[in-house]
C-alpha cells in the first residue's frame, strides 16, 4: 500500500508538473488554495516540522479531530505544486493532494440573460435581431466559469472610449472609485497630477467627468463597459461577464494619440491591471508603442479590437492591435454560429482570438438597453474574461492571462488560418493547465542565393523563409517544426527544422527552403502551415504569403470578390538600379483606390494614394530607387459582388545630364530654390506638403537625378492634396 501511495504521488506530480500536455487534453483541475497533506500516522509539533521543507513560511492548520490531515496555505499556485512535490518523497505521508475549490453552481437573476447568447448559446432565437439559426454552444462558455468566480472587485479594469453613463443602475456598483481622492474639493489629493478624478478623467476636456456629453452620439463606452462588467445578479436588465469588477472610466471624443496616450499612462499610474481599447485605426506611432512597452513593463494586459472593416492585419497594419508587444490580445469578432463574422478584420500572425461580436446586447443611455455589432464588443467581453482569471488568480501577470486565454480557445466553424488561435472559452482558460504558447513572431523571405535578390515572391524562385517563433508560456525541449502548403504553386524542399530548447519569453528562428511554379502568373495567396511538436504537446500556427508580381509596362487584370475577404488585393514591382518614373494605374467600372509605398505594403494612410472617384487611378513617382515598390488596390465601396480592373506598373529609364548626376545635397538645394519660389506664389502651402517634398526628396537620394526633372516635382507637390486619413486618430470598432 506504501509503494502504491507513493507511485499515486508521483503520478499526480507528473500530471501536474509537465510542461508538454497534450493538445487533446489541455484541461487540468481547477485551481487551488495550497494543499492537503494526511499522515499516516499522527505527527507531534516536533514531527511536524520536521517533516516540512524549510520555504513553508505558513503554520499548517489541522483539519481533523484525528489530527492527522492538515492544510498548508500557499502564496500561489507554483508554489503548491513545488510543495506537492517535496512532500510526496516523504514516507511518513499517505495523501499530498491539492486543496481544490468548490463552488455553487449559480446563474445570475438578470431578466434579459436569455437574450445575451455570447454569454450562454443554447441556439435561441432573439428575433429580429438575429435572423439565421444559432449553433448551441458557440459562446463564451460562461455558465461553467462563474461556477468558479464571477470575478472581485480588486481588479481594476480600464476603459478608454468616447463617454459613460455614470448614472446607469446596472453599472453604477462596478465603477471604480479612487480612494485616494476627496471629491469636489478641487486638490489634488493622491497627487496623481489630477484634481478630483473619482472614476476617471476625461482626457478631452481635460476635466474629471468622464460622462457622454448630452445631445451627442456619445455613448460607445458605455455599451463597451455593460458588456465587459454590468452589475451581475441584481435583478435588473443584464449581466457583464464579470459580475464583480472595477471601472476605471477614461474619456476621449476624439480618440486621437494625444488623448489615448495620457489614458494608457494614467491607468498603468492608478492601478488598472487589464485596458480594454475598442478602437483602432491605421498608422504607426513610435510614442504609442513606447507607452504600450510601458505597460507590459508593468503586467497590464490591453486587449484591443481587431476592426471591422474585413481585411486582413498582416497585410494592411491596424493600431493599437498590430503592435509586436506581446502584452497585447488582438480580439476578432465571431457570431452566433461559430464562425467569424463576415466583418470582421483578421490576421495569422496579428490578430489573436475571436469573441462574439455580432446583436450584442448590453448598456445604452441612462435606463435603456440595445443591441450592437462589432469588434468593440469582442474585445470587452474578453477583457472580461481576462477579469475573470485576475480574480480567480491573483498572481497572474498580463502574459499569463493572455496565455491562458489562447492556449485553451476553442476551434472556430470556419477557415482556420485567419487568425492565431480560437474563439474564447472563459471556463477552460480558468482550468487549463501550463504548457508552451508558440507563437509566430514574424516570416522573413530570403532570396540572395537563388532569387533576384529583392527579397519577394517571384515565379520559378528558390526562396528560403526565416520563421521567428517565440514561447511565451512554459519552457519546451525537443521542439521540432514541419512546414507544409496547401498550394499547388508552392513545394517545400525542407520541411523540418529541430531546435533543442525554447525556453519562456524567448525566440529561436527556423528556416525552410521553398520553391515557387514557373506556372505561377495569378495574383495568389500561398497559405502555409506550421506543425510545432514536443513530445505529446503540438499545435498547429498559420500563414500567409502575397503574390503579386508585375512586369514593366505589362497590364495584369484581376478581380475583388465580394465574398472571399477581397477587399484589397497587394502587389509590386521591382525597379532595377538607374531608372527614372514609375507609374502605376489602374482602370475599372466600379470606385476602386490605389496605394503604394516603397520598401513596405501600402497601407491606408500611405503619402501616395489615388482615390478620385471611379476605378481610373493613376500614382506617378517622378524619382525612383532600386528596389520593390508595392500599390494596394482597394475595393472603396465593398458593396459589389466582383469588381474586376486592370493595374498596370511603367518604369523609364533614367534621364542623365551631361556632365553626369546630381548629389542628393546639389539637388536638395535646387530644391529649395524652387520650393521658396512656390511658398512665395502659393501662400496657402503648408508644412504638410513641405514635409511630403523632404520626405520625396529622402525617400529617392540613393539614385541620381536631373535638374529638368526639380521644378516638375515642386509643382507637383505644392498641388497635392492629402485625402488620406490622419494617422493620428482611431476610430471605434462599431459597425
Amino acid at each position: 500500500m506504501e509503494c502504491m501511495a507513493r507511485l499515486s504521488n508521483s503520478l499526480l506530480l507528473i500530471a501536474l508538473i509537465s510542461p508538454l500536455a497534450s493538445a487533446k487534453n489541455l484541461i487540468s483541475q481547477p485551481l487551488y488554495e495550497g494543499v492537503l497533506v494526511q499522515y499516516k500516522n499522527q505527527p507531534n509539533a516536533r514531527q511536524l516540522q520536521q517533516s516540512l521543507p524549510k520555504n513553508v513560511t505558513h503554520q499548517p492548520r489541522r483539519l481533523s479531530a484525528t489530527g492527522k490531515t492538515f492544510h498548508i496555505a500557499t502564496e500561489t499556485t507554483k508554489q503548491a505544486r513545488q510543495l506537492i512535490q517535496q512532500l510526496a518523497q516523504q514516507h511518513n505521508i499517505r495523501y499530498v493532494e491539492p486543496n481544490y475549490r468548490r463552488s455553487l453552481r449559480q446563474l445570475p437573476n438578470d431578466p434579459r440573460l436569455d437574450q445575451q447568447w455570447a454569454l450562454e448559446n443554447s441556439g435561441q432565437s432573439l428575433s429580429t435581431q438575429i435572423s439565421q439559426s444559432a449553433l448551441a454552444g458557440a459562446d463564451l462558455n460562461l455558465r461553467a466559469a462563474w461556477d468558479l468566480t464571477t470575478g472581485s472587485s480588486e481588479v481594476v479594469v480600464a476603459i478608454i472610449d468616447d463617454g459613460f453613463f455614470l448614472d446607469h443602475p446596472d453599472l453604477q456598483e462596478n465603477i471604480w472609485i479612487n480612494t485616494g481622492e476627496i471629491a469636489d474639493n478641487g486638490i489634488d489629493d493622491d497627487g496623481n497630477g489630477y484634481i478630483d478624478d473619482l472614476h476617471g478623467w476625461n482626457f478631452s476636456a481635460n476635466t474629471p467627468d468622464p460622462s457622454a456629453s448630452p445631445n451627442t452620439f456619445e455613448g460607445h463606452g458605455n455599451r463597451v463597459a455593460g458588456a465587459l462588467g454590468a452589475v451581475g445578479n441584481n435583478g435588473i436588465g443584464i449581466s457583464g461577464v464579470a459580475w464583480k469588477v472595477k471601472l476605471m472610466l477614461l474619456k476621449s471624443s476624439q480618440l486621437s494619440l494625444d488623448e489615448l496616450i495620457p489614458a494608457m499612462e494614467y491607468a498603468r499610474n492608478n492601478g488598472a491591471h487589464i485596458i480594454n481599447a475598442s478602437y483602432g485605426g491605421p498608422g504607426f506611432s513610435r510614442i504609442e508603442a513606447d507607452t504600450i512597452e510601458a505597460l507590459q513593463k508593468a503586467g497590464i494586459l490591453l486587449v484591443a479590437a481587431a476592426g471591422n472593416n474585413g481585411y486582413d492585419n498582416d497585410l494592411l497594419k491596424d493600431y493599437p492591435s498590430g503592435y509586436a508587444h506581446d502584452a497585447i490580445l488582438a480580439v476578432a469578432g465571431s457570431d452566433n454560429q461559430d464562425r467569424l463574422s463576415r466583418w470582421s478584420q483578421y490576421g495569422a500572425l496579428s490578430v489573436d482570438v475571436a469573441a462574439p461580436g455580432d446583436n450584442i446586447l448590453s448598456l445604452d443611455g441612462t435606463l435603456d438597453y440595445r443591441f450592437q455589432t462589432g469588434s468593440s464588443f469582442s474585445a470587452p467581453l474578453v477583457s472580461g474574461v481576462a477579469a475573470l482569471l485576475k480574480a480567480y488568480d491573483p498572481s497572474l501577470d498580463a502574459l499569463a492571462i493572455k496565455a491562458r486565454i489562447l492556449s485553451s480557445s476553442q476551434t472556430l466553424q470556419t477557415e482556420q488560418n485567419l487568425i492565431v488561435a480560437g474563439r474564447v472559452d472563459a471556463h477552460n482558460a480558468l482550468i487549463v493547465a501550463e504548457q508552451p504558447l508558440l507563437l509566430i513572431e514574424s516570416v522573413q523571405i530570403n532570396d540572395t542565393s537563388n532569387g533576384d535578390r529583392y527579397n519577394d515572391l517571384d515565379a520559378g524562385e528558390r526562396l528560403t523563409l526565416n520563421i521567428t517563433l517565440k514561447n511565451l508560456w512554459q519552457s519546451v525541449t525537443s521542439l521540432q517544426a514541419t512546414l507544409s502548403s496547401d498550394s499547388s504553386f508552392v513545394t517545400v524542399l525542407s520541411n523540418n527544422d529541430n531546435l533543442e530548447q525554447l525556453t519562456e519569453q524567448n525566440s529561436k528562428v527556423v528556416s525552410f527552403e521553398i520553391q515557387l511554379a514557373e506556372t505561377m502568373q495569378e495574383q495568389q495567396t500561398l497559405k502555409f502551415s506550421l506543425d510545432l511538436r514536443a513530445g505529446s504537446h503540438q499545435v498547429r500556427r498559420s500563414f500567409s504569403l502575397h503574390f503579386g508580381s508585375l512586369e514593366n509596362n505589362q497590364t495584369y487584370s484581376g478581380t475583388l470578390q465580394r465574398h472571399d475577404r477581397d477587399q484589397f488585393q497587394l502587389f509590386y514591382i521591382n525597379v532595377p538600379p538607374n531608372s527614372g518614373t514609375l507609374t502605376f494605374r489602374s482602370n475599372a467600372v466600379e470606385d476602386i483606390d490605389l496605394y503604394a509605398t516603397y520598401g513596405k505594403p501600402a497601407s491606408l494612410i500611405s503619402e501616395f494614394a489615388s482615390n478620385a472617384e471611379g476605378g481610373n487611378e493613376e500614382i506617378f513617382f517622378r524619382f525612383t530607387r532600386a528596389g520593390t515598390y508595392y500599390v494596394t488596390v482597394h475595393n472603396f465601396n465593398n458593396k459589389k459582388q466582383n469588381v474586376e480592373f486592370n493595374l498596370t506598373a511603367s518604369y523609364s529609364a533614367k534621364e542623365v545630364i551631361s556632365g553626369g548626376s546630381l548629389s542628393f545635397f546639389t539637388l536638395f538645394l535646387l530644391g529649395c530654390g524652387y520650393l521658396l519660389r512656390c511658398i512665395n506664389s502659393r501662400s496657402s502651402m503648408g508644412t504638410k506638403r513641405v514635409a511630403s517634398f523632404i520626405n520625396e526628396l529622402a525617400v529617392n537620394s540613393a539614385t541620381p537625378y536631373t535638374s529638368a526633372s526639380m521644378p516638375y516635382l515642386v509643382r507637383t507637390l505644392c498641388s497635392r492634396r492629402s485625402k488620406s486619413p490622419s494617422p493620428e486618430s482611431r476610430t471605434t470598432r462599431s459597425t
